[in-house]
């Protein structure tokens, strides 16, 4: 009996290590990446309680030593297919956050590099001057419509005590007034029209430099200006520096009365008056030369007539009648003051534009009260 016992067990030995070997053919390898499908079950005979005390006995251990057996057998799941994905996705926001903070690096060190290049602007070296700005012109613009409209004020409420000592004179002064108050306000009309424009277009802003008026080039005019309005607007200019100069020309021939000193005074101011107002019909040919040369040439006889006016009131004022000029009854004094510091400020000014190619002409409207 324990022969046979013996024999049982060793036959049952051999058969749990056959078992055992068939499972460790089944188990997947470490070292390969490409996974296994678990094997079809196969049909098996019913095997006896003690068979499978044997196996589950041998198969823990084997499990235990070849390590995360279980794993491995089994098909993955939703959860773990969500948490590849996750890592995934995680290490591209890490390498694309690794981008960007390189990028960003570069145009911080590339900004850095251009401050220290470049110092100052390079652009503002073609930015107009101010004085040609939109601010400076319509300020300018303004001041000198109040003063002219103030100017034109005084006239009318003195015409009755101008008109019988000088009614040439005061024909005169009224006309330039008028014809310089209109094209005041038809000036800052056009400027302030054009900037409204400008605003309700993009980028819903206005420009740095001033409105030209009248647009003379003819290539670049988008402001719809034809020719005949330019026309009109230039032959208004013109009108208007005639008769201010024809009136400060008659008004020097009040202070010097005698005939000699007043052929003198209308054969030297005259043809600059004269031409100062030519020039102002010249642009409408639309020559680029023929504006530079008018501007020019207008801009010297401003300054020459300006200068012999200014010379004048001063010899009449400090040598010819001084006693008369500079008594302090009814404020003629004040008013002599006034006259001869307006005559230089104009003089200095009109002086500085020549060599300058401005639209913006500037007339000495001194002495003419």
């Amino acid at each position: 009996m324990e022969d046979e016992s013996g024999e049982e067990e060793d036959a049952g030995e051999d058969g749990d290590g056959a078992v055992a070997r068939e499972r460790l053919a089944v188990l997947p390898h470490r070292g390969r990446t490409e996974q296994r499908h678990p094997p079809s079950p196969k049909p098996q005979e019913a095997k006896s309680g003690q068979t499978l005390e044997t196996e589950s006995r041998v198969a823990g251990p084997i499990c235990r030593n070849v390590g995360m057996c279980d794993d491995r057998d089994r098909l993955p799941t939703s959860d773990d297919l969500l948490s590849s994905a996750f890592n995934r996705i995680l290490d591209h926001a890490m390498d694309t956050r690794s981008v960007l903070v390189l990028l960003l690096g570069s145009v911080v060190a590339a900004l850095a590099d251009d401050d220290a290049e470049f110092v100052n602007d390079p652009y503002l070296a073609f930015r107009p001057a101010f004085a040609r700005s939109l601010p400076v012109q319509i300020m300018l613009t303004g001041v000198v419509l109040t003063l002219v409209a103030v100017l034109f004020i005084h006239l009318m409420f003195t015409a009755q005590y101008h008109w019988p000592l000088a009614p040439v004179n005061y024909v005169l002064q009224l006309s330039g007034v008028t014809t310089l108050l209109i094209s005041l306000i038809a000036t800052i009309h056009v400027v302030l029209s054009a900037t409204m424009a400008e605003s309700e277009k993009w980028p819903y802003m206005l420009s740095y430099i001033a409105v030209n008026v009248p647009p003379l080039d003819l290539d670049n005019n988008t402001e719809g200006w034809s020719i005949a309005e330019r026309a009109t607007w230039l032959v208004m200019n013109a009108s208007t520096s005639g008769l201010i100069q024809i009136t400060h020309i008659q008004f020097l021939t009040l202070l010097y009365p005698s005939r000699l000193e007043g052929r003198l005074i209308f054969a030297l101011l005259g043809p600059l008056a004269v031409v100062a107002a030519v020039m102002q019909l010249l642009p409408i040919s639309g020559s680029t030369a023929a504006n530079n040369i008018a501007s020019a040439v207008r801009n010297v006889c401003n300054a020459a007539l300006s200068l012999l006016f200014t010379v004048a009131l001063f010899i009449w004022g400090l040598l010819v009648n001084r006693k008369q000029a500079w008594r302090t009854d009814g404020g003629t004094a004040v008013f002599g003051c006034a006259a001869l510091s307006l005559a230089v400020v104009s003089t200095a000014l009109n002086f500085l534009y020549v060599h300058k190619e401005e639209e913006f002409v500037v007339s000495w409207d001194g002495g003419g009260g």
